[in-house]
């Protein structure tokens, strides 16, 4: 066939782990350290800038959690035995805790153990190994084993009687005398009748107007029945439970309760009632309001669950348990105890203005009128209101995480996905919840949302696949693996992801490479998918604990071994030096001007205070971009002359292996395939912007010992980079011979400086022979 020539548009394809022919010609072999921007190319990624050291080193693996609220900003971390807070600057924050309150926080594992989300004003705490419970006292009835007796009505010529455990005590006849109908007067008779009859030794007898209590010291059950000749509508005894409230007392013992007896076939509607004197007097005038069944338990153990991290009014803050609403009413029957109690929790949240938990397979959401009120207020009625504690439909499985989306509420077991709907009100009368998907997904790594998709992932033996939630265009949900070209790339035990729409990306975090950070580029043109690219990101001597996306910085929380820093990436568009076209690449990078030097005429040093312990690999530059030498000398660094301003830092090393270069056609569908054949490479043009600095290694697939190496410096003959006392960064290509068969060749483009490098194209040119030709 000849001579031949092609070109590949761009290299922001990402990583993939397919046959070379099975990959896409943008895709790469490996991609450490670099940043896939549609817009501009293929960068080296962002630097890191230091902020302050934080605390000293954590031997676990502390739970890292960052609040963001109008124009406050913080770090916090949970070290397993207490809480650190933090501005986004590196302040600290006193953090009050409570005798007994750290209890609930501590673990030896904090990464796993807890989680923490900040709603309103409050930052919950939820250990997820923690089992819930209610205190152990009961509902006190403060009148147990006692009656009260009601004369409701007086009426002439009418018998009344009390008996008492099968013998009458107490009876009374009124006459044709109007004196002897009053109910007062019938009641003060029967009164003496008891007192008479029963004594004061076993018993204790109060009056009060129409009313007599009648309560058995020693506390054990007895039986009551109260007669009257008039069909007994005229005298009433309440004792433990009746049928009907209508006839209850307006004058009654305060805290008396009386269980009132729905539809014998339907236990649920039980009710209790409990008396309160308006003025809190032990007898008299009051209402009846409802209650819940005496001795049960009704109060929620609060140190067995989420606590609260919560600033004060003077900047400080405040960690303590809640106050969680007391059963007001019913019993197991009418008023069930949430579901979430003797169980753990694994997941909190706020959904359509209710504060929710996941507990085993259930989602439980608090009342509407109280985000801490997990208990029904009334038994009398359903109430829109009132708690909703549900599962699933179709499958019983233990609930890990939720998600909201596409104005939806997504609920993740580690075998399926469920959606929970509740129509235009969201109550027990409307709540369901359906099986959305079956993907499986990580117990530990919580989704996250992406603009319109989503992102969850799982472990696949020993690494991690993720899955993209979307909305198919009939509307439902539906996932696809994003992970399809790169099976064996992310490590398993992912922790966190955290993600970016305003720069179409998300970072992963695992245990298992601490001093990685797993990037996904992505980018839709209109409602295709032009970008799908994975590459990772690494860091020197190094614990990535922690990353959170806010404005446009990615914030690290990073433990180096003299302690636990805060960093930061800046992802603003075109950034770069002050009075400079281009970006000084150094990971840990200190700004140093003003009064933070100190230049001695004597000497002719300029002299500053080291920022952190000095690690290998320091490099100084002055503000034109020239590295500088210098000496330490204890907690100062020199360097010779005098200097207006300083950047320090570690610079880090970017590497790109390409992909092996076919030569393709395209088919009838527009796809392009691998043309069969011998390739033949002669050279390369690489294209390339704003860029300082990069090393080409072409190493022959069966003799390793004659790799060719070619260095770009940035230097150009008769073009501006090549001016001096200039740091030269400039555009343009870059001619590689390589001379080779493509297949047995791999070209490795390395930037070990702290120069930027952008590379946009690829041309290459080849003689290309068909086989059998």
């Amino acid at each position: 066939m000849g001579l031949v020539r092609d070109t590949i548009a761009n290299f922001i394809g990402g990583t993939s782990q397919q046959p070379d022919k099975m990959m896409f010609p943008n895709q790469s072999k490996k991609l450490i350290n670099h940043l896939l921007n549609p817009s501009d190319g293929l960068l080296k990624r962002p630097p890191t800038e230091h902020i302050a050291r934080l605390m000293d080193a954590q031997v676990v693996h502390p739970l890292n959690h960052t609040i963001i609220k109008e124009d406050e900003e913080y770090t916090v971390l949970f070290t397993g035995t207490g809480i650190k807070v933090f501005t986004l600057t590196g302040a600290e924050k006193a953090v009050t805790i409570g005798t007994g309150i750290a209890d609930y926080i501590t673990t030896s594992q904090p990464l796993k153990d807890l989680y923490a989300v900040t709603i309103a004003d409050y930052t919950f705490v939820l250990n997820k190994t923690k089992e819930t419970a209610l205190k152990t006292a009961g509902f006190t009835n403060p009148l147990p084993a006692s009656a009260l007796i009601f004369v409701k009505q007086g009426d002439y010529i009418t018998d009344y009687t009390i008996t008492i455990d099968g013998t009458e005590r107490a009876n009374y006849t009124t006459t044709s005398d109007v004196a002897t109908t009053k109910t007062n007067a019938i009641c003060t008779e029967l009164y003496n009748d008891l007192v008479a009859g029963l004594g004061v030794v076993n018993w204790t007898i109060t009056k009060m107007n129409s009313c007599i209590l009648l309560t058995k010291k020693d506390g054990t059950d007895f039986k009551i029945q109260t007669k009257d000749s008039n069909s007994d509508r005229n005298l009433y005894s309440f004792y433990k439970e009746i049928d009907n409230m209508t006839n209850l007392p307006l004058i009654a013992p305060n805290g008396f309760i009386i269980k009132i007896i729905g539809e014998d076939i339907n236990i649920e509607d039980d009710y209790y009632l409990q008396f309160k004197s308006a003025d809190g007097s032990d007898f008299g005038t009051g209402s009846w309001q409802e209650c819940c069944k005496p001795d049960i338990k009704y109060q929620i153990d609060a140190t067995t669950m989420p606590h609260a991290l919560v600033r004060e009014a003077d900047g400080t803050f405040t960690f303590k348990a809640l106050e969680w609403a007391d059963r007001g009413a019913g019993d197991e029957d009418s008023a069930p105890t949430p579901s979430f109690i003797g169980n753990t929790i694994q997941d909190i949240f706020t959904h359509k203005g209710r504060l929710a938990f996941l507990s085993v397979d259930k989602s439980i959401y608090s009342d509407t009128q109280d985000i801490f009120s997990f208990f029904k207020k009334t038994t009398l009625t359903e109430l829109d209101t009132d708690p909703i504690d549900v599962g699933s439909n179709s499958k019983m499985v233990l609930l890990k995480h939720t998600l909201p989306f596409s104005e939806e509420l997504l609920m993740f077991s580690e075998t399926a996905e469920f959606s929970i709907k509740g129509g235009d009100v969201f109550s027990n009368r409307t709540v369901a919840i359906d099986l959305a998907m079956e993907y499986q997904c990580s117990r530990h790594c919580k989704p996250i949302n992406a603009g319109s998709t989503a992102f969850f992932l799982f472990e696949n033996g020993e690494y991690s696949r993720v899955y993209e939630i979307y909305t198919t265009s009939t509307y439902n949900l539906d996932a696809r693996d994003i992970t399809e070209q790169v099976p064996s790339y992310l490590p398993k035990d992912m922790y966190k992801i955290a993600g970016s729409t305003a720069n179409n990306l998300a970072c992963f975090l695992t245990t298992k490479e601490v001093n990685s950070i797993y990037v996904y580029n992505y980018y839709y043109s209109s409602e295709a998918k032009a970008q799908s690219a994975w590459s990772k990101w690494t860091f020197d001597n190094t614990k990535i604990l922690n990353v959170n996306f806010n404005q446009n910085y990615l914030y690290l929380t990073v433990q180096y071994d003299d302690g636990i820093y805060l960093e930061r990436m800046n992802f603003s568009p075109k950034a770069k030096e002050e009075n400079l076209d281009y970006l000084f690449y150094l990971d840990r990078k200190v700004y140093f001007e003003g009064a933070a030097l100190t230049y001695n005429e004597t000497t002719d040093i300029t002299t500053f205070t080291k920022p952190y312990p000095i690690i290998n690999d320091l490099t100084i530059l002055d503000e034109r971009g020239f590295p500088l030498d210098f000496t330490v000398v204890d907690n100062q660094i020199n360097v010779s002359g005098e200097y207006t301003k300083l950047v320090i830092g570690n610079a880090y090393t970017s590497t790109w292996t390409m992909g092996k270069i076919y030569l393709r056609q395209q088919s009838s569908n527009g796809s392009s395939k691998v043309k069969e054949g011998i390739l033949m490479l002669r050279d390369i043009n690489i294209g390339y912007t704003n860029t300082g600095y990069f090393k080409i290694k072409v190493t022959p697939k069966y003799d390793t010992q004659i790799t060719s190496e070619f260095e770009f410096t940035g230097k150009i003959i008769g073009m501006k980079s090549s001016t001096l006392e200039q740091i030269p960064v400039s555009d343009g290509t870059f001619l590689l011979p390589v001379i080779s068969n493509n297949e047995d060749v791999e070209i490795e483009v390395t930037n070990n400086s702290y120069l930027p490098s952008c590379f946009l194209s690829l041309e290459w040119l080849g003689d290309f022979i068909i086989r059998g030709e």
